[in-house]
């Protein structure tokens, strides 16, 4: 059975990818219970140097406000701006995309190119609240937005993902 959509890559997609695979891909349990220590720790850490003007504390408390600054703040905005420059350059992102999907492979075709990929050939799949990323690669994903696409399509996507979850090893970050 073929399912046929048409859809577009908004920018607004791609940075939802670009958030997702830089910080979802990691544990984000992990990631919010160690910014949680280290943000409890600061205010101890700048206590101890008050009380007894312990240098090393204060060394402790810069490192970790440094990192969470980096974490927190300095890397999102940087992955803002960024895929604003990455999306333009890809003009095959940005045209309207003819997607049939059947249960061998995807195929997606726009007014310049198609290109071809079998289930198995995926390098991972990934279901959000919003969207589909189908990995061609560790870093390079087909985004299909959940709103583009009919119910039918949407579990037919869903089912070739379970089926190619059970045959596939997981793959390595």
């Amino acid at each position: 059975m073929n399912h046929e959509f048409k859809t577009r890559t908004s920018l607004k997609d791609y940075r939802a990818f670009s958030f997702w695979h830089s910080y979802m891909r990691t544990n984000p349990i992990l990631l919010f219970i160690s910014s949680a220590v280290t943000l409890a720790m600061l205010p101890l850490l700048y206590y101890f140097y008050l009380l007894d003007g312990d240098m090393f504390s204060l060394g402790i408390f810069i490192f970790c406000s440094a990192v969470l600054f980096i974490v927190l703040i300095l890397f999102p905005i940087i992955i803002f701006f960024s895929t604003k420059s990455i999306y333009d350059s890809d003009k095959f992102l940005q045209e309207e995309q003819t997607i049939t999907i059947d249960e061998n492979q995807i195929t997606i075709a726009t007014r310049s190119s198609t290109f071809n990929v079998e289930w198995k050939e995926l390098y991972k799949g990934v279901e959000t609240k919003r969207h589909f990323f189908l990995y061609i690669a560790k870093v390079k994903a087909i985004v299909i937005p959940k709103e583009q696409i009919n119910a039918q399509g949407a579990a037919f996507i869903r089912e070739q993902l379970s089926k190619w979850n059970k045959t596939k090893a997981k793959p390595r970050h």
